[in-house]
């Protein structure tokens, strides 16, 4: 019996099976033919696939299953019941899974606050913008969502179309980056070059340009730009001096074949003839896949800096000449040689006398021929000291000066001389400098430096190379002068020392002397102004302990007021007398653990019980004299102690090491002092507070301030109105 009801319920189960999709066929079969079903969407074995019924628009949904945009409708919470592959793949998951799913789900979180409004306006009126969507892998899609409302039958519906913009925002950084390399280019300071497989130029910055004289753009590189290897052999070239060795042209070949180069020296004669110096770094350009498409040159201008090294090697050479000897003449002699071997066409020397006329004592041109026309002009028109302009007024002024048309300033002085623009002439004069030859306030004559028309005129680099050649060769005409004087200078500056030395006893004696009188007077001064205030201190006592009771409550007030000042004068006379014998007493120094100091200043003022003072794990061991020390450690935590406005606080001691001190630090977190009395606490009889509410002499930071100078540191505060207050102090290793 119980397996034949066992059957009878299988079958029972089975027949009910049948029914329910039996009547799932036919509601499906009554909604085809009354076009209530569009199209099926069929799971095949490779994927999904969607099938439309015969007269359900079918060209619309052909249409939106073909475009490149994902489309989809929307319930109104964002739910999707319809979409096209387009978005399905947008989204990385089967469009099965996509249809059913709500597109909440894909916008990424940090775009939530802008997703939510634009589906909420969709509903009213069209709305877009550009959302990140996240992928069912993960993947961040920028895409632009167009929403616009959409009637079906009865139920209000999203139509959506999505915009995948990741290929727009691909090109839009390839457009940034294009801008910014062309930006970089047109501001860059040096000159920047980049050509193609060929050795051509593609791209060059501004200073390309200015450096080249013209547009370098579809022009080989090594025409535009003609580099040659430089060799100086420690020297720089000039057209002042000899030439340097020139080596084979430079030649992008090795970059173009993938070798890069790396701050190379090269020359380069722009299109004005000017000669450049110049610093060559060149480097492939290659794509990910590591293909050549060609090489980027920076070419850095060196030129001024040639110019400093050869002007510093100037100065060097002529230093040594000066060492070689005290004759000056000769020395003169070999300085004007110097100069026009490196940086004038003709260089003279003049001196002052003493009677303030004008001596030329040295003179050359660059051509040995000249030099006697050189010498020849100086005779024929020698300089008159009472001139306005050239070497007399320089000679006044003690002022350098350029003139950058020195034969002009020279025919508006000698217009009455028949021959003096002959000479003029024969010599080439075009620019010129001339400095004066001062040492130790004395102007004691002027160089004149020339140059040719075939030289660029002097400007101020020349000018500072010039006076600090003027400047030396000065002094070397004073050491000349003094080696003269130095016998009879001795004598004087030994008498002067006897005298100096006596004086210096006699005031060190006196001031011994004031010091014991000052101890002498501090201590009396002390000691009779203790006695009527100890005097004054036992009467109120007394006064206290005989009539207190009787006394009207004023009467005792004034009585607690009187004893609390009697003891503040005592005070204060004890600080006075400390103050005024700290830059004398004199304390031994020993080894000091500043750990072990600060908690015997510690037990020793026995703060409150609200407070807590703590260090430093690490605390520096010293040699010092650790009486001052001790007394501004104790002094500082006891004013931080003192002028706390809450019954309980936290002090901090640290110390921290410097190469010639240790920097301590008293912090704590009281009211803070406002920065206008920073400098004024440290002032003697000073207090921030009155001092019936805070017992004190204001003596105490003068105190520390002169103790912590005296024995070489610094004291300062860092504080602001209820911010608490750090007062550092370094103090001498």
């Amino acid at each position: 019996m119980e397996v034949e009801a066992h059957a009878i319920h299988i079958l029972q189960r089975q027949y009910d099976d049948l029914r329910t999709r039996l009547d799932e066929a036919e509601e499906i079969l009554r909604a085809i033919s009354q076009h209530e079903v569009d199209a099926f969407i069929v799971k095949g074995s490779q994927n999904e696939q969607v099938f439309t019924l015969q007269g359900a628009e079918h060209a619309y949904r052909v249409m939106v299953e073909t475009i490149n945009e994902g489309a989809a409708s929307m319930f109104g919470d964002g739910t999707i019941f319809y979409c096209n592959q387009a978005l399905a793949s947008l989204l990385r998951q089967p469009l099965a899974q996509t249809i059913g799913a709500k597109l909440t789900d894909f916008v990424a979180p940090e775009d939530l606050p802008r997703y939510t409004p634009l589906l909420a306006q969709s509903a009213i009126d069209r709305s877009k913008g550009e959302i990140t969507l996240q992928a069912a892998d993960g993947t961040r899609v920028p895409v632009l969502l167009s929403f616009s409302a959409l009637q079906l039958d009865e139920v209000q519906g999203i139509c959506l179309i999505a915009t995948d913009l990741t290929e727009q925002k691909h090109q839009a950084k390839v457009a940034a980056a294009e801008k910014l390399a062309r930006s970089i280019l047109e501001q860059a300071n040096e000159a920047i070059v980049v050509c193609d497989a060929t050795g051509r130029i593609i791209r060059a910055s501004q200073r390309a340009h200015q450096l080249c004289g013209y547009n370098p753009i579809l022009q080989p590189f090594d025409h535009i730009f003609p580099l040659r290897a430089l060799k100086t052999d420690g020297t720089n070239p000039s057209k002042n001096h000899e030439s340097p060795t020139i080596l084979p042209a430079f030649s992008l070949a090795p970059v173009l074949a993938g070798v890069a180069i790396q701050a190379q020296e090269v020359t380069f004669t722009s299109k004005e003839n000017r000669l450049h110096h110049l610093l060559v770094s060149a480097g492939p350009l290659t794509t990910a896949e590591q293909q050549q498409l060609g090489c980027v040159i920076t070419l850095t201008d060196i030129t001024e800096l040639k110019q400093i090294e050869f002007r510093q090697q100037l100065l060097i050479e002529a230093g040594e000449e000066f060492a070689n000897s005290l004759d000056y003449t000769t020395r003169l002699d070999k300085v004007v040689d110097l100069m026009v071997a490196r940086m004038a066409d003709i260089c003279l020397i003049n001196l002052r006398e003493e009677d303030q006329s004008i001596r030329l004592a040295a003179a050359t041109h660059r051509d040995p021929t000249k030099t006697a026309l050189v010498h020849a002009w100086a005779q024929r028109f020698p300089l008159d000291a009472e001139a306005s302009t050239g070497t007399p007024a320089v000679l006044r002024s003690g002022q350098a000066q350029i003139y950058p048309d020195f034969a002009a300033n020279l025919m508006l002085e000698k217009t009455d001389a028949p021959d003096y623009q002959s000479f003029l002439s024969q010599l080439d004069c075009q620019s010129a400098m001339i400095i004066p030859l001062a040492a130790y306030g004395r102007v004691l004559g002027a160089i004149t430096f020339i140059r040719g028309k075939s030289q660029p005129r002097y400007g101020p680099t020349d000018l500072a190379v010039a006076q600090e050649v003027a400047h030396r060769t000065a002094l070397a005409l004073d050491n000349a002068r003094l080696y003269h004087q130095t016998r009879k200078a001795e004598a004087e500056l030994q008498q002067l020392n006897a005298v100096l030395e006596q004086r210096v006893a006699e005031r060190t004696a006196e001031l011994q002397r004031s010091n014991r009188e000052l101890d002498q007077f501090a201590y009396v001064a002390s000691h009779d102004l203790k006695a009527p205030l100890r005097a004054i201190d036992h009467l109120v006592g007394w006064i206290s302990e005989d009539a207190g009771k009787l006394l009207p409550e004023m009467s005792q007030t004034h009585l607690v007021k009187l004893s609390g000042r009697v003891r503040r004068m005592e005070m204060l006379l004890n600080d006075l007398l400390t103050y005024s014998r700290v830059d004398r007493i004199k304390s031994q120094s020993k080894q000091v653990d500043t750990r072990v100091l600060v908690q015997n200043i510690i037990e020793l003022l026995t703060p409150p019980s609200g407070f807590t003072i703590t260090m430093d794990p690490t605390m520096p061991i010293l040699r010092t004299a650790a009486t001052p020390l001790e007394t501004v450690l104790r002094n500082l935590i006891n004013n931080a102690i003192k002028h706390h406005d809450r019954p309980e606080g936290h002090i901090h001691v640290a110390a921290s090491e410097h190469a010639d001190a240790i920097e301590f630090a008293i912090i704590d977190d009281g009211p803070g002092i406002t920065p206008e009395f920073h400098t004024r606490i440290f002032e003697l009889f000073q207090t921030l507070k009155p001092r019936d509410q805070v017992e004190g002499s204001g003596m105490g930071l003068a105190i520390v301030q002169k103790t912590i100078t005296n024995c070489g540191g610094t004291i300062w505060v860092e504080s602001g109105p209820g911010r608490g207050t750090t007062f550092r102090f370094t103090w001498p290793k």
